[in-house]
């Protein structure tokens, strides 16, 4: 999956999370019978949110989007644990999510509330992107570290690799150099449709 792949599946968790807090009543807010603005910017922080955590954990890719931003803490988690390392581990991302609700904790009630809204847009959007890479041919180690085997949910879909030309190798410095397997336009499409029948479900529950 790409940038675009992802990115719908960051604003479909985005509308879940949305649909989830407010049956739980906890975006109240309204004014004359219409959302407040209090009830807008949280859920506008939610989206904002999702979008970040469903390309975080591809910060182990250099090349990736969120590589591209933090290049040497990029190039570190790559050389350790490779792409889809533990960036892409359900175990990590309960860790995550436990220190997040440590912080959570010691804020003030004001500060809380909105870094609450932050977390459950950040943790949906990362989610997103554990699920859908479990739809490309690599699939994801589900179990890691406790067991290093792929789970792949078969699509259909193939993509093409790109080859490169190998010609004129005048350039022969010792570089580091990093593979990116670009989502074709049906993949994203894929995507798309995933992440509606997932929206439909949540909201219909």
């Amino acid at each position: 999956m790409n940038k675009i792949g992802h990115t719908i599946g960051g604003a479909s968790a985005g509308i879940i999370v949305i649909d989830f807090l407010a049956k739980q009543n906890s975006l109240n807010g309204m004014l004359l019978g219409m959302p407040s603005f209090y009830t807008l910017s949280a859920i506008a922080l939610i989206e904002a949110s999702a979008y970040i955590g469903a390309l975080f954990p591809d910060i182990d890719h250099p090349i990736a989007t969120a590589g591209k931003k933090l290049k040497t803490t990029s190039k570190t988690i790559h050389s350790l644990y490779g792409h889809r390392g533990v960036t892409h581990f359900p175990i990590f991302l309960v860790w995550t999510s436990f220190m997040m609700y440590i912080f959570y904790l010691v804020l003030n009630p004001f500060i809380s509330i909105w870094w609450m809204y932050f977390c459950y847009g950040f943790i949906g959007g990362w989610i997103s992107h554990i699920i859908l890479d479990c739809f490309n041919p690599d699939g994801v180690r589900l179990l890691a570290p406790f067991s290093q085997k792929h789970f792949r949910i078969p699509t259909g879909i193939s993509i093409k690799k790109q080859r490169k030309n190998q010609k004129n190798k005048k350039n022969t410095k010792k570089t580091l150099k990093f593979k990116y397997k670009s989502s074709s336009a049906k993949s994203n499409q894929f995507c798309f449709i995933i992440s509606t029948i997932f929206i439909i479900i949540f909201i219909l529950l």
